[in-house]
């Protein structure tokens, strides 16, 4: 005769039996509604069947998920299978102008330079791996470079409202902002430091997340006269171009700051900018002045595309 304690056993087994044989009349009344509880009862061999149905399903359901992961991953870019790009350079004509257009590979960057004095002419500007340069910030009597200069965590000249200022984060990425000294915030200037390559003044805007937008081009009132024109942009998949318009010549018109914009849109830009532009407007790639400036004008800044 069982004792007490096996006695208690037997039930709680007998309790986990019920258990799942509950679940599974659950599950069985779920899928086929028209079965009555006692005749499932009566059917072992159906509940057995149901149980080995559910444990096909889950396990299915377990591959259908493993494979969907499997998917997404080999749907994500990898570092090594990203599209690696060439450096290019081409002519076009647009607005009856000639537009020369340099565009960064996958393995270029960004640097600016004031130079090594005052004012020089952009050939003679000089920076290590160098293979594109433009003539970049406006300038003066009086003044070298217009607008905010910091380069490298070093603050050399504060933001001007007139110059909106062009960025380059540490990641790469181009972003367009306009800084009035007055509100020109401390904080502001530490955040910048620690999280950019340079912020440099520039003119005004052309194109702001992929938008026309000529935020401060009201200042310059050369804005809406068709001119030589130096432009920067970024495009949607992180390259950078260089472009030189040229103009004020009977084969070259030049444009205004409205047609500027739609040709940053035309080659793609997402974000850009105006440079000083006028005599100013140089364009040289591997050493050789490739647009036909209207001067031979000394510069006060410049903007390089440089090997990683």
């Amino acid at each position: 005769m069982p004792t007490r304690g096996e006695q208690q056993v037997d039930m709680v087994i007998r309790k986990n039996r019920l258990g799942k044989r509950a679940a599974l009349i659950g599950l069985l009344i779920g899928l086929f509604g028209g079965f009555e509880t006692e005749r499932l009862e009566e059917n072992p061999f159906l509940l057995t069947s149901i149980a080995k149905a559910a444990e096909v399903k889950q396990a299915s359901s377990v591959l259908v998920t493993e494979r969907n992961e499997k998917k997404r991953k080999s749907d994500e870019p990898s570092e090594t299978s990203k599209k690696s790009y060439q450096p290019t350079f081409k002519k076009y004509s647009m607005f009856n102008s000639a537009v020369y257009v340099y565009t960064s590979g996958t393995n270029e960057t960004l640097k600016v330079s004031l130079g090594t004095s005052k004012l020089e002419r952009l050939i003679n500007m000089k920076m290590n791996k160098e293979t594109a340069k433009i003539n970049m910030g406006m300038f003066g009597p009086g003044s070298q470079h217009g607008g905010m200069y910091l380069v490298d965590g070093k603050y050399i000249q504060a933001p001007s409202a007139r110059y909106i200022s062009l960025h380059l984060y540490k990641d790469g990425r181009i972003d367009i902002a306009n800084y009035d000294n007055k509100t020109f915030a401390r904080s502001k200037l530490n955040q910048l430091k620690q999280q950019t390559n340079f912020v440099v003044g520039t003119s005004y805007a052309l194109v702001q997340d992929g938008v026309k937008n000529l935020e401060n081009a009201y200042r310059f009132s050369h804005s809406t006269q068709r001119n030589p024109r130096s432009l920067f942009g970024q495009l949607k998949d992180g390259r950078y171009i260089l472009v030189a318009v040229d103009g004020r010549s009977g084969t070259s018109k030049g444009v205004t700051a409205d047609q500027s914009a739609l040709i940053m849109l035309k080659l793609g830009a997402v974000e850009a900018v105006n440079f000083d532009g006028g005599g100013s407007s140089s364009l040289v790639v591997r050493g050789k002045t490739v647009n036909r400036p209207t001067e031979n004008r000394n510069i006060g800044s410049a903007l390089f595309v440089v090997k990683k």
